[in-house]
């Protein structure tokens, strides 16, 4: 709400330092090309936005999309950097240029701090490894062949290692969904941006008992618009193994927002003057606050599965 005033309030700014008697607001009057720039920063800042509420979500897997996120905002701010308005302007190419540089900083600490986002990634079948395939020049600079060639061969490891003892019961599946076609057409819409350039493959091949071949199968066929969680649920039979991998590794948060809201949620239950609770009694009473606030949201008393 407040960009979106901040860019509607342009009339009143300028009545206001412009009028004979607020002398004082005289030196902060706007230029057109002032106003220009706001109105660049207004949806630069929208853009950010949209992306923190796709990583803030708590009700489904949020760590697959860090490295797209990061690959998208990176783009977003590369095309900010060679328009026309912000080479004009020292001020916005200082900004953009902070902004992009703190971004490469964080993109570069968490794909040396941990494999966990490669895997999360390559486990969500809506992405699998289409990223690290791309042949965008952006791409190609952020995931260089070898990291991609450690990340997969640790991803291969760790099935072998932590994975190899599943039940392979396979059956006949359905073909998966196809993708429609996207095209960005609003260079400041994050959501656009997010879905444009996924491509799709279509070959389908029988099970197999090692976890090489399972991988390289599952990385083969489609991607698919549905539901990470639907989609594991509805294939775990064909791909036992990373199933119950990506059941470990989509369950982890990609921000730390989903922890702080459970903390903030925690000081009704716990006071100065309750602080003694074991953990068993904590955690009956928050997942029956859990359950008190499905039945709000749904209409209807919640009947757990026996």
């Amino acid at each position: 709400m407040l960009i979106t005033n901040t860019f509607f309030s342009t009339k009143a700014i300028d009545a206001l330092t412009s009028h004979p008697k607020a002398k004082i607001f005289h030196p902060y009057a706007l230029s057109k090309e002032d106003w220009k720039s706001v109105a660049l920063v207004c949806k630069w800042l929208n853009y950010f936005r949209s992306a923190s509420t796709m990583m803030s979500a708590e009700k489904y897997p949020t760590l697959s999309f860090s490295l797209r996120i990061y690959f998208v905002l990176i783009s977003y701010v590369s095309r900010l950097e060679q328009s026309s308005i912000v080479q004009e302007s020292a001020p916005l190419a200082a900004g953009v240029h902070a902004c992009k540089s703190k971004l490469l900083e964080f993109f570069d600490k968490s794909t040396f701090d941990s494999e966990y986002y490669y895997f999360a990634t390559i486990l969500d079948p809506r992405f699998k490894d289409s990223l690290f395939q791309s042949s965008d020049g952006l791409a190609s600079s952020l995931f260089s062949d070898d990291w991609v060639s450690d990340c997969a061969n640790a991803l291969e490891d760790t099935c072998n290692t932590f994975y190899s003892s599943e039940d392979l019961d396979y059956t006949e599946s359905k073909p998966m969904l196809p993708i429609p076609s996207s095209h960005t057409n609003n260079a400041n819409d994050f959501a656009q941006d997010w879905k444009a350039n996924l491509p799709t493959r279509t070959t389908y091949l029988p099970p197999s008992n090692s976890s090489a071949v399972e991988i390289s199968k599952y990385l083969r066929e489609d991607l698919t618009e549905m539901s990470p969680l639907v989609w594991w649920r509805l294939n775990a039979h064909r791909f036992p193994r990373l199933a119950v991998m990506a059941r470990d590794y989509l369950c982890i948060p990609g921000t730390s927002v989903a922890v702080e809201r459970v903390f903030s949620a925690g000081r009704d239950l716990i006071s100065v003057r309750r602080a003694s609770l074991s953990a068993e009694t904590i955690r009956t009473l928050m997942n029956y606050r859990a359950a008190i606030m499905l039945e709000k949201r749904i209409g209807r008393p919640f009947a757990p599965r026996e």
